[in-house]
């Protein structure tokens, strides 16, 4: 359990830097596109790897924008607040999902609804 909300505000903040850094690192290497010849079953993996690399960039590139947007809330306060209802979200799911934007209550009240 984390000692005071601002610790674990703190700690949030950390991890979504990192990961901010890490994706943008990522991001800016070029792509392994290597086209190289080779038995059929190579060609097969390098371009099932391709693919891969392909979707894990786009995934990057659409969280960053909703880390930047966590960090933003840090920044001016509102970090930490569901958007939904307003209460705190819970420690778990931030530690979880840094940049999330509403608990899990809200979440299973709006799916019972």
């Amino acid at each position: 359990m984390m000692r005071t909300r601002s610790d674990l505000v703190q700690k949030c903040k950390t991890k979504l830097e990192r990961i901010k850094k890490q994706y943008s690192n990522t991001l800016n290497r070029p792509m392994d596109n290597h086209n190289q010849g080779g038995e059929i079953i190579d060609m097969a993996f390098r371009e099932q790897h391709l693919q891969h690399s392909k979707y894990f960039r786009d995934r990057m590139r659409a969280l960053l924008p909703e880390i930047q947007g966590a960090l933003g809330r840090i920044n001016d306060g509102t970090y930490g607040f569901c958007q939904i209802s307003g209460e705190e979200i819970e420690e778990n799911r931030l530690l979880a999902v840094p940049w999330t934007r509403t608990s899990i209550r809200a979440l299973e009240h709006r799916e019972a609804s």
